[in-house]
């Protein structure tokens, strides 16, 4: 199976991925170190502005490469290993690689938002702004892992259109205007992935 990397960088040291097994495409973030890197060792790195946490690069290479995405594709965070994470990096791929989708961290805990009434109202006004148009509703109810490095193949990120993505990142970017938005932005990603 043809697999490459998508790694969000904002001052991660990426020495780790320069001998990688698969491509490597690295998402700087603006006001990070990406400058810093060797070019060389990568398959490609672009430097994007600052915000939605790591969601943000996932979007923008979702969003500019639609058209040429790998069979599948691992989205991380800069580090090789993490308390989030059960196993290193590339141990986990090669373990989850026939599945098509993984959560790369196997995070034992489950998350569970409850929808209800005023509860996590800007989760609901996140999905009706962003995900409405294309997915219906909100849920009542979101259980996920979190920390948000997954495995995923080209036919699950495929099985919605080019435009879905574009929308998904221009609008986020457009409403992560400081830290606050761009927290909430993150984490209500990182439950619906």
């Amino acid at each position: 199976m043809i697999m490459e990397i998508v790694t969000c960088h904002f001052k991660e040291d990426l020495r780790w991925l320069e001998t990688s097994p698969y491509p490597v495409h690295v998402v700087g973030k603006e006001g990070g170190d990406t400058h810093l890197l060797d070019k060389n060792k990568f398959a490609s790195v672009n430097v994007i502005p600052n915000f939605a946490n790591e969601a943000g690069a996932y979007l923008w290479y979702m969003a500019n490469n639609y058209d040429s995405l790998p069979e599948r594709i691992s989205f991380i965070h800069g580090h090789e290993t993490a308390c989030h994470q059960k196993l290193p990096m590339f141990e986990a791929m090669a373990l989850y690689e026939d599945l098509e989708f993984a959560d790369l961290n196997r995070y034992i805990n489950f998350f569970y938002l409850i929808l209800d009434g005023n509860s996590r109202y800007a989760i609901r006004e996140l999905w009706d702004f962003l995900l409405k148009p294309f997915m219906g509703d909100c849920p009542r109810v979101i259980n996920f892992r979190g920390m948000a490095q997954f495995s995923v193949s080209r036919k699950i990120v495929a099985s919605r259109p080019k435009e879905f993505w574009i929308h998904l990142h221009d609008n986020t970017k457009m409403i992560c205007r400081d830290s606050n938005t761009t927290y909430m932005a993150g984490s209500f990603y990182e439950a619906v992935w």
